[in-house]
């Protein structure tokens, strides 16, 4: 390559470091020794278009390791993205679209929010599943509209991450050939080499897990765009691409951990300039090379777009089905729920049951929906019978098998719904929820609106004891932000949930299920209000019971034997704190006047949190401490999970309430 690229390189150098400079925040060593990575990747490689950057058939580009955010944002404006000087000038301050890791909706050319090591890695494997299976649905042999790669780029950190195995494994298994990692083997951490810490041999690792295993000088362009074209020629398996580099290279204290986190200083940064032999002032940027690479990627893309919308045209005159299929891709329409049979008042349904159900009528409806459960899907149910099983031989199946890996299959399916073409839900366990909170915080971070499903979700889940009963997990997932989680109170009101799951647009969705059957006593239409009336009475009520789920049956029974005292106690479900919370103040006021000060909960997990709907003088009736192994009905017995607890708490309580 000519002088003239080396100086672009340099350029995108000493353009992200200048950033950190003048935040005094920062990673310099990951920009210094990542950015060859970086600049042939966007150089030769990546096909995007900055003014079309949503484009379904473009690349997908993860900064895994989010903490060299300074070398994205200098690339993403020198490969002319929609960011400018100004932008990258106020990096880590607030409000700008410079933020301090990458944040996906903050600046076109951002795939994922990173940050968090490992996630980002098994994100991209989501985005892989997802080109495969939309390939597999809509191309043929002949025919390639969906044909695009996902790039990573880790860092030795990402891979020490517990999510890094689970998710570079099953991408191994799965053969998710078109995912390339460019991986920076600086063998530095935070706190220092990384042999103090690690004797992993990370070569037979991937290669245990069915991966290429590339190695390149990391700072030879020429290298890195070798490995680079050989790992795209692969046909059935994944890439990694073992870049070996120095950490800060060209810097004073380059190959040490003091210069991973924090900005150089001035002597350290004036020195580091010399070494590039960079004398241009701060946030140089050299227009000639900004307007050659902007054309490059333009041209790239271009090409790319022609031969796309050409096999689009093929595939309309060729093969009429696949061309449909690929219509109802590009515009998901999910109102046929609302044509699905509901359950009658008479029968007695689980959760799990009836996701399943949801599950299999939205499937045979359209082709929109995937996922799967960690290992667990016979029991949550969450999967599609009449569907076979994602793999690299069958790639069509809407049935994702995960295996034991809890937090990287709410990573994938982040990573999934990150690609814009499939909602995902993934299912395990209420109890479980715990290895997949993590990514449902970054899930809510990005506004995506992923899907997970949690069923067992009480201490009915009885014999297999107190590491299998949640008890705070409820409340826990309820104080995420932009989070709706919803424990529907019958099976007609799972249906109202998935539906509303599936036509979330930028938040995440919990659906918190039994495992038990559940008297069915709703139609289910109310659950857009969150909370409602769900016991009327017929005179006015001078207290309210207040439930979810299994315990709302529980209020219904209690309601009925405190109106035999001639005590008037109406009973509201909430089956979504989040949809209550959003209702008017007037129609909350009629859910839960102001005026009854007598209100009692009840909800088969931790109480904190219940005191905003009950007040001052109210009661609150759970499960405060972990549970006991026994059959579901001694263990309810046992923490008075009963209308006969309830009504002797509500009596005795509000007894000195007039």
């Amino acid at each position: 390559m000519t002088n003239k690229k080396i100086s672009s390189l340099t350029n995108l150098r000493m353009l992200a470091l200048d950033m950190i400079q003048k935040a005094n925040s920062g990673h310099p060593g990951i920009v210094l020794d990542a950015a060859p990575m970086i600049y042939v990747l966007y150089r030769n490689h990546l096909v995007s278009n900055p003014k079309e950057p949503e484009w379904p058939n473009r690349d997908r580009f993860v900064l895994s390791a989010g903490h060299g955010s300074a070398l994205l944002y200098a690339a993403l404006h020198m490969f002319g993205f929609n960011l400018k000087l100004s932008d990258l000038k106020k990096f880590r301050q607030l409000n700008s679209k410079t933020p301090g890791h990458p944040e996906y909706g903050i600046v076109p050319g951002v795939d994922a929010t990173t940050g968090p090591l490992g996630q980002g890695l098994a994100m991209a494997v989501g985005m892989a599943i997802s080109e495969k299976h939309a390939s597999d649905l809509v191309n043929t042999d002949s025919i390639k509209v969906v044909d695009h790669y996902t790039y990573v780029l880790c860092g030795d950190g990402d891979l020490m991450e517990g999510i890094s195995h689970e998710a570079a494994s099953l991408a191994g298994f799965l053969k998710l050939n078109k995912l390339i990692v460019l991986y920076d083997s600086n063998h530095v951490s935070l706190d220092g080499d990384l042999d103090r810490e690690s004797i992993d041999n990370v070569e037979k690792r991937f290669v245990s897990y069915g991966w290429n295993y590339i190695t390149a000088n990391g700072n030879d362009i020429d290298d890195i765009n070798r490995s680079i074209i050989m790992a795209k020629k692969s046909t059935d398996k994944p890439s990694i691409i073992e870049c070996n580099t120095t950490i800060g290279v060209g810097a004073p204290k380059a190959g040490t951990h003091l210069v991973h986190g924090s900005a150089l200083s001035e002597e350290d940064y004036n020195a580091t300039r010399a070494f590039y032999k960079w004398n241009m002032p701060p946030f140089y940027c050299d227009s000639k090379n900004v307007a050659s690479l902007s054309k490059i990627m333009k041209d790239r893309f271009a090409k790319r777009k022609v031969r796309t919308d050409t096999e689009i045209e093929k595939l309309k005159k060729y093969d009429t089905q696949n061309f449909l299929r690929l219509k109802q891709l590009a515009k998901p329409q999910f109102d046929f729920i609302d044509r699905m049979p509901r359950y009658n008042t008479n029968t007695k349904v689980s959760g799990r049951d009836a996701i399943k159900q949801c599950i299999e009528y939205t499937e045979s409806k359209c082709i929109n929906v995937l996922g799967g459960s960690a290992d667990v899907a016979a029991s949550t149910k969450a999967y599609n019978s009449k569907s076979g099983n994602f793999n690299s031989n069958c790639g069509e199946a809407n049935n994702l098998v995960y295996g034991v890996r809890e937090f990287a299959s709410a990573a994938i399916a982040n990573g999934i719904m990150l690609s814009g073409t499939f909602k995902c839900y993934t299912s395990t366990f209420l109890a479980f929820s715990d290895y997949m909170k993590p990514a449902i915080r970054l899930a809510a971070i990005q506004k995506i609106p992923s899907i997970f499903v949690f069923t067992h979700d009480s201490i009915a889940v009885g014999e297999d004891g107190p590491t299998h009963q949640p008890i705070e997990q409820i409340m826990g997932l309820r104080e995420i932000p932009n989070v709706n989680v919803i424990r529907p109170t019958d099976s007609n009101e799972v249906i109202s949930a998935w539906k509303e799951a599936l036509e979330s647009k930028f938040t995440p969705t919990i659906l918190v299920l039994s495992r038990q059957p559940i008297p069915v006593i709703t139609r289910g239409n109310c659950l857009k209000y969150g909370g409602y009336v769900i016991g009327k009475i017929k005179k006015e009520s001078s207290g309210v019971l207040i439930g979810t789920g299994s315990e709302v049956q529980v209020l219904m029974q209690a309601q009925k034997k405190l109106l035999e005292k001639n005590l008037q106690v109406s009973v509201v479900a909430i089956p979504s704190f989040t949809n209550f919370d959003h209702q008017s103040i007037n129609y909350r006021n009629t859910v839960l006047p102001n005026k009854i000060q007598k209100r009692l909960s009840l909800e088969a997990g931790t109480t904190l949190g219940w005191e905003k709907y009950v007040g001052l003088k109210g009661i609150t009736l759970g499960v405060n401490e972990f549970g006991k192994s026994g059959t579901p009905e001694d263990i309810q017995k046992f923490y008075e999970i009963s209308s006969n607890a309830v009504v002797n708490k509500y009596l005795n309580h509000f007894e000195y309430i007039k």
